[in-house]
């Protein structure tokens, strides 16, 4: 009996890991490639948390179906007051000594935070998988301390950042739309 239930954990963690989904590749200075990706185009959707109910609140969303070699990443830029999140294309070009890195600005959007001095100290990174439904992609803490604070699980549907640790906190979900 104990060999049938060990044998069936076995099987049963065999099929529910190659059920996850691929890991995609990061590759710095670029983002995630999606070359390998079967797919009709990305969603990036920006939320932040709402102060009075600590629940994720959708502000924006950029879509784009990147060219082969292409890379989209979400990079933020602050300053006083704001957070302004940019939708970058980028690409590299390799010649026989030297690699050119270009990038192109396809879509932005602007956050104003009162009280923010307008110094993003960090952010989380998530792994992407090539899965279907949404996911979560990069986490901005927003703050006028010298670090980032990263202060638990996140979901969606769950109360973030409760005890008002941060001024605000960004969250940016991608979904991998199929044909």
């Amino acid at each position: 009996m104990m060999k049938k239930i060990l044998c069936l954990v076995f099987i049963l963690s065999i099929f529910s890991a190659g059920c996850g989904g691929k890991d995609l590749e990061y590759k710095a200075n670029l983002g995630y490639g999606f070359n390998n990706v079967d797919y009709e185009k990305l969603v990036f959707r920006i939320y932040n948390t709402d102060k009075e109910t600590h629940k994720w609140v959708h502000l924006d969303s950029f879509e784009i179906r990147p060219e082969e070699g292409k890379y989209p990443d979400i990079i933020a830029e602050a300053s006083k007051d704001k957070v302004k999140l940019i939708l970058m294309e980028r690409s590299l070009e390799a010649n026989d000594d030297s690699w050119t890195y270009h990038e192109k600005e396809i879509d932005s959007f602007e956050l104003d935070i009162d009280g923010f001095e307008g110094v993003v100290s960090g952010f989380q990174n998530f792994q992407i998988k090539d899965i279907k439904g949404e996911q979560l992609y990069r986490l901005y803490p927003i703050s006028n301390k010298g670090g980032a604070a990263f202060l638990s699980q996140i979901a969606l549907d769950e109360e973030y950042n409760t005890e008002g640790k941060t001024l605000d906190d960004i969250l940016i979900t991608l979904e991998i739309l199929r044909d």
